[in-house]
């Protein structure tokens, strides 16, 4: 009995049924639509929920909600005693152990997992250690030791280590039991030297299954399968725009991309640069430097016709970067996230991006403005305007608006701006702002935005 690893109400739960001998629950209401699907399908529905996909983002949210295990499969087969003899027997579910902060129930629950999932292929193994003094430390160690005699299985794992040393019966795994791993996240701690890190990648990278990788590496590894990736994180390096751009065209199958680039002092490397076509590139982002950069440069030397995400910094150069790339790619963008890296550069930078492009952003669903000086000037351009004689509506299609660190805003603009998109039905139903220490929001903007609440805004502010 897992008396002592599960967590009260899921214990509680977990007892019931099994102590439960009454009719299946689809006996007791079977007008209820939930018994009217046929068991595949359920089991295809368990499946999916006991996965953090298609939203990973963030994959230890467990931790923030004091849970230290994962324990959806758990919780669904304790529902009654109808899915618990289907759970039982969909292994898929069971494939999933996200695992932070361990301690020794969770050791137990990932045995208890283990069990369940069966010879299943594919194994999801997530493992994140607190950043906490190393208390209870033997228990990541013991987790990796439980998993490693299956390694033939693991189709993804997402190991992020703080005090944990190299375990050499992982490092010295041979390359052809890990032939079906298809993504990796490695973060090691001090504990790991840079060799030990570039020797495990090393077998890692012989997988011809492998798409996904977050390196956490200070240099693009010579090894890696560039030709087969999808998806790459974790470039602890600078890269120059030359060095971005022949690792765009190695990667002939890239779909998302994290990388920090830093096009300065290229002036005769950018007058011989060619563009790079991505076709399959659907994420690009480009984040925060610890210098003055001007990253949107490098936009002119790609295109990019499936792009969905783009997060790249504002500069005070060619504020019709965007406008230009967004027209030559032909793409759809849904998310969009403009930085800057202070107040030097103005509101207006922000803005101009914005506007230049607004004819090629129609189609955004999510925005961040990232800008330490954002006030009353954004809330007007992002109000409906007049435009010979039609109304124009910056972002129209826009749900989720994030406006960081805003400035001083008159009483009313914020307010003012919702309440007239909403009269046109282009509201964000999600906005998200926050002031400066010296401001406050506005009791004319609070009415306002306590009346949109009713219809359903979600408002976040502080």
């Amino acid at each position: 009995m897992l008396t002592y690893i599960l967590p009260d109400s899921v214990y509680f739960y977990f007892v019931a049924a099994e102590q439960y001998t009454g009719p299946a629950l689809s006996q007791e209401n079977p007008h209820s639509p939930i018994h009217s699907l046929p068991p595949e399908l359920l089991q295809e529905i368990f499946a999916f929920s006991a996965s953090p996909f298609p939203d990973p983002a963030p994959l230890f949210a467990y931790a923030r909600r004091n849970q230290r295990f994962n324990t959806t499969s758990l919780r669904i087969s304790c529902v009654c005693s109808y899915w618990r003899s289907l759970s039982f027997v969909t292994s898929e579910m069971w494939s999933w152990m996200i695992v932070s902060s361990p301690d020794k129930r969770c050791l137990e629950l990932v045995k208890y997992y283990l069990g369940r999932a069966g010879d299943v292929q594919g194994l999801n193994l997530f493992l994140k250690e607190s950043d906490s003094p190393p208390v209870g430390r033997q228990w990541a160690p013991a987790i990796l030791r439980l998993w490693i005699p299956e390694a033939r299985r693991w189709s993804s794992i997402h190991f992020d280590f703080h005090h944990t040393p190299p375990i050499p019966e992982m490092i010295n795994l041979p390359p052809e039991t890990l032939s079906g791993i298809t993504s990796v996240s490695l973060k090691s701690g001090m504990a790991w030297r840079r060799s030990i890190a570039e020797q495990f990648w090393d077998v890692l990278h012989t997988s011809p299954a492998l798409k996904a990788v977050d390196w956490n590496l200070t240099r693009v590894p010579s090894s890696a399968p560039f030709s087969q990736l999808s998806s790459i994180e974790g470039l602890n390096q600078t890269l120059s725009l030359t060095e971005f751009l022949s690792l765009l065209s190695s990667c002939t199958r890239l779909r998302s991309i994290i990388a920090t680039v830093v096009p300065v002092a290229e002036a005769e490397a950018l007058s011989k640069a060619t563009t790079i076509v991505a076709p399959y590139l659907e994420v690009l982002l480009l984040p925060m430097t610890p210098m003055e950069i001007k990253s949107g440069i490098l936009l002119d030397y790609v295109q990019a016709p499936s792009l969905r995400e783009l997060e790249v910094y504002v500069s005070r150069s060619d504020s019709a970067v965007l406008r230009r790339f967004l027209s030559t790619s032909g793409c759809l963008l849904r998310k969009l996230k403009l930085k800057t890296k202070d107040s030097v550069h103005s509101e207006g930078n922000v803005l101009d991006y914005l506007l230049e492009a607004a004819p090629y952003l129609r189609s955004v669903e999510m925005c961040d403005l990232f800008h330490k000086q954002l006030s009353s000037l954004t809330m007007s351009a992002f109000s409906p305007q007049m435009v010979n004689g039609d109304i124009s509506i910056l972002l129209p299609s826009v749900v989720s608006l994030r406006l960081l660190l805003i400035g001083s805003v008159p009483e009313g603009a914020i307010g003012d701006m919702l309440s007239s998109r909403a009269k046109y039905g282009a509201i964000p139903w999600c906005f998200e702002f926050y002031f400066t220490e010296d401001n406050y929001l506005q009791t004319r903007d609070y009415r306002v935005i306590l009346q949109l609440q009713k219809q359903g805004l979600y408002v976040k502010y502080g």
